[in-house]
């Protein structure tokens, strides 16, 4: 009987055979589309988020609603929807807070 490793082996080599992954050319980046929705989690310095990533290249702009797991606690702004334009200037706001923050960046929406 072939040992677990050979058994391995002779998988991966099959299945890179029927995937056509074993030939030498080198793989092309899959086109990014112009418009579409994503849910991103967020870990920064272990504050959790969830963002809804809205794009749209045609009209060169860019929403992340940005709901992190502290922002019902006491003295938090709440959720942030960062609203971002391909002139490089982005809106901060704040809708629990009511507060809106401009900012400026030196480039826009990624393309």
């Amino acid at each position: 009987l072939p040992s677990c490793k050979q058994m391995m082996v002779a998988q991966l080599s099959w299945a890179l055979a029927i995937f056509g992954m074993a030939t030498a050319s080198a793989p092309s980046p899959p086109i990014w589309p112009e418009q579409f929705h994503a849910i991103l989690f967020q870990n920064m310095s272990n504050s959790l988020s969830i963002v809804d990533l809205y794009y749209d290249y045609p009209n060169g702009r860019n929403l992340n609603l940005i709901r992190g797991q502290h922002d019902d606690d006491a003295g938090a702004n709440g959720e942030l929807w960062d609203v971002e334009f391909d002139n490089k200037t982005s809106f901060y706001y704040y809708p629990r807070a009511k507060s809106c923050k401009k900012m400026n960046f030196p480039v826009g929406i990624l393309r």
